[in-house]
């Protein structure tokens, strides 16, 4: 039992309940393949399907994103909201043949994506809506994955696999770092948590990813995509869902995009910090409700926060230990590890979750020729985050 206990404290209480429902759902779904197969007729098909790109001083990248969506909608199935674009966004847009609003003054990516809707009236011409960043790239097998997934009438989104780009090099640079710890993340979040999490039978994904993600138009009649007082959108979009009971949120690693990773520490801290403000900002503004979806992310919230401030201040502690000799370890722990600590013995969990999480990723670790060391920058950003969701008010 004990071994049991300190498995759970290594790897996480959420991490390891999403690992064996995931399991579960495996075992169910490859059980039942004879009776799921792909069905010869989808409830949707892609003329059924607009794709929107809300795009700001995105003219470099934007004609290859529109390129990916032509391989799997007509053009004119494409339309793309350039939000207060200082650059060639629009004639770059508009030459590829896709139809192109200039949003005149810029809204910010929710207000543009509503906008661009409104505009084209698409909740009225279509069935469903892929949302995409003008920097991203949609795989050619999206809607082949997709559509089967709105074959049951209960779902209403599609939360999509988020993919790293990844070019070929023989030594390792500054801007690869960012990627590759980006590669391994994603798939411990995805490949182990979001496919537990969006069972049929859980249903409690807390993000369906903002470029890659599809909805049924019925559902996005009901969502505020642009509320108030957000700084992103996807968070609260998927929130909304469950809040307003509007239906299930599906997932398969096979309906995928590809997405840029920031190549500087700069834009990297920045990136994370908007990402953990905008879903503190989301849960205030959604709250908790009687609901196995607030109930799980309440779980989720709770060892998050606690893990955080565990490993942002082991250092502290380490040092302070070495430095007077005072077990501190003891003091400055919660509850939680302290009742480990008398169960398995301080030094075994120390070296366990030292070893296993804070040297993988706070440590440089070489895995497959990739560099990453940068998780604690993210555990610090999201406790300050916590605090800057009451305190700050961030333009940008």
């Amino acid at each position: 039992m004990k071994w049991l206990i300190g498995f759970i404290t290594v790897t996480g209480f959420n991490f390891s309940v999403w690992a064996v429902i995931g399991l579960m759902r495996f075992i169910s779904e490859k059980f039942n393949s004879s009776k799921s197969a792909q069905a010869d007729f989808f409830s949707l098909n892609k003329e059924q399907v607009a794709a929107v790109v809300p795009a700001h001083n995105e003219e470099l990248t934007i004609r290859q994103t529109i390129k990916s969506l032509k391989r799997i909608l007509p053009r004119e199935n494409i339309y793309v909201g350039s939000d207060g674009s200082s650059d060639r966004t629009c004639r770059v847009a508009t030459n590829t043949g896709v139809k192109v609003i200039n949003i005149q003054p810029n809204r910010g990516k929710a207000g543009a994506i509503r906008y661009t809707i409104n505009h084209f009236g698409l909740l009225n011409c279509y069935q469903a809506i892929l949302i995409v960043d003008a920097d991203s790239q949609i795989d050619v097998n999206y809607l082949k994955y997709a559509l089967p997934l709105f074959n049951d009438p209960k779902t209403v989104a599609i939360a999509g696999h988020v993919l790293s780009k990844w070019s070929a090099h023989s030594l390792p640079r500054w801007n690869h770092f960012f990627s590759a710890y980006r590669i391994r993340l994603y798939r411990i979040l995805q490949i182990i948590v979001r496919y537990g999490q969006t069972w049929k039978y859980a249903n409690v994904t807390t993000i369906a990813p903002g470029f890659v993600s599809m909805y049924r138009t019925q559902a996005l009649r009901k969502i505020n995509i642009d509320a108030p007082g957000l700084i992103i959108e996807d968070y609260n979009m998927t929130f909304e869902v469950h809040h307003k009971k509007l239906g299930r949120i599906a997932y398969s690693p096979l309906v995928s995009g590809t997405t840029d990773d920031p190549h500087s520490f700069r834009d990297y801290r920045r990136q994370v910090w908007r990402w953990n403000l905008g879903f503190w900002q989301t849960v205030r503004r959604h709250g908790f409700w009687p609901s196995m979806f607030s109930l799980t992310t309440g779980m989720m919230l709770m060892e998050l926060v606690l893990f955080s401030t565990f490993f942002v201040t082991l250092p502290i502690i380490i040092a302070w230990m070495l430095i007077t000799g005072e077990p501190l370890i003891l003091q400055l722990s919660v509850l939680y590890f302290i009742s480990v600590f008398l169960l398995l013995g301080g030094l075994i969990v120390i070296a366990s979750v030292f070893l296993n999480d804070y040297v993988k990723t706070i440590l440089r670790l070489k895995i497959k020729d990739r560099f990453r060391y940068i998780g604690f920058i993210d555990l610090v950003l999201l406790l300050l985050a916590l605090l800057g969701v009451y305190y700050y008010s961030v333009h940008l």
